[in-house]
């Protein structure tokens, strides 16, 4: 995984092995691969269910927080797309978003894609609350949740009486 050979890691893969071994520091396959930039081998990890948020005993590093670091943003967004946790904190207090900002390698895209998760789990986050309040048709929530692609929000908001029939101050709808 660390030095990108996708052929070996799928043999590895078939024949079971336990992506969670880590080495002396902690750190896995798909923190390896991740920190080298591997976007196959990481695709490869993650569809066999490597574990996405483990933190290396080292440094508190994760497979993003190295994609960040790094300016990835491809691999940033891949690995936000696998529901990488963005509010991982490293043991120098620092954030993949706070590691991008302070490299600027690649930092506009990754910026823009660690932002708009951190906004989509804040929708998320603002939905349940409104639903668990019986308050699912608060205005601009389902129009927000639609237009950052928060589809179960969506759902559970329609689901809780929002009414996708209301157009917002431009007359487009949810």
């Amino acid at each position: 995984a660390e030095h990108g050979h996708l052929a070996a890691v799928a043999a590895l893969i078939e024949a079971k092995a336990n992506l969670e071994l880590k080495d002396e520091f902690g750190v896995n396959a798909l923190i390896k691969s991740s920190a080298n930039g591997h976007k196959p081998v990481v695709s490869a990890l993650l569809e066999a269910k490597a574990d996405l948020n483990v933190q290396t005993k080292s440094h508190g590093d994760t497979a993003l927080t190295w994609a960040s670091n790094n300016g990835d943003a491809d691999l940033v967004t891949q690995l936000l797309d696998s529901k990488a946790d963005i509010s991982a904190i490293t043991q120098n207090g620092e954030t993949a978003l706070d590691l991008v900002l302070r490299k600027r390698k690649g930092a506009w895209e990754t910026v823009r894609s660690l932002l708009v998760e951190a906004y989509r789990v804040r929708i998320e986050a603002e939905v349940e609350d409104a639903v668990s309040r019986g308050e699912a048709n608060t205005p601009g929530l389902l129009h927000t949740a639609a237009k950052y692609g928060v589809e179960q929000g969506v759902s559970k908001l329609i689901k809780g009486s929002a009414d996708p029939t209301v157009q917002d101050q431009h007359g487009a709808t949810a």
